[in-house]
């Protein structure tokens, strides 16, 4: 089943439940979006490759009836991974970001805006998790720092902007 609202239905709310994998790998083939609330889930196995245009909160979304939580791939094999890009706004963690229960690679990417961390607790986990923004990811103060679980973790800023993670289990910094 498939439960998406694409960026000409000005929908405020993404939510896309789907067997194996949503959008694909190589330029284009991203599902492309532009949402207030976003959430994805494989419920086999596949990839979730997604291309949001203005900024989103990854959060919990009912559409028609169907609730999807996070980003979460079901599979557990490492081509299970998940990609967000972000091209013109931040990336807001309110729900977990989870690839074939940590085993597959997660890559968050906002090009012009920041990575930040919405709610405590709701981590991004992956074997791989790599986190890129514009002008900062997570902020100063208590609950603010991004939150994840991972094996080895890479983040940079590409233009300005301080990181602030929070590792859960032990990771190699890549």
């Amino acid at each position: 089943r498939r439960h998406t609202r694409f960026k000409c239905d000005w929908s405020s709310d993404v939510c896309s439940s789907d067997l194996t994998g949503i959008g694909a790998t190589g330029a284009g083939n991203a599902v492309e979006t532009a949402s207030t609330n976003l959430a994805a889930k494989t419920t086999t196995s596949g990839a979730i490759f997604i291309k949001e245009f203005d900024g989103t909160t990854v959060d919990s979304v009912t559409v028609d009836g169907v609730t999807v939580a996070g980003i979460v791939t079901a599979g557990s094999g490492t081509g299970d991974l998940v990609k967000l890009t972000s091209t013109t706004g931040d990336i807001t963690i309110k729900k977990a970001i989870t690839a074939a229960g940590g085993a597959a690679d997660v890559a968050l990417e906002a090009t012009a805006g920041q990575i930040l961390q919405g709610a405590v607790g709701e981590r991004v986990k992956g074997n791989n998790v790599t986190l890129t923004a514009d002008t900062g990811i997570g902020a100063t103060g208590a609950g603010n720092a991004v939150e994840t679980a991972s094996t080895n973790l890479a983040a940079k800023t590409t233009t300005s902007g301080a990181i602030f993670i929070k590792e859960f289990d032990g990771t190699t910094v890549d």
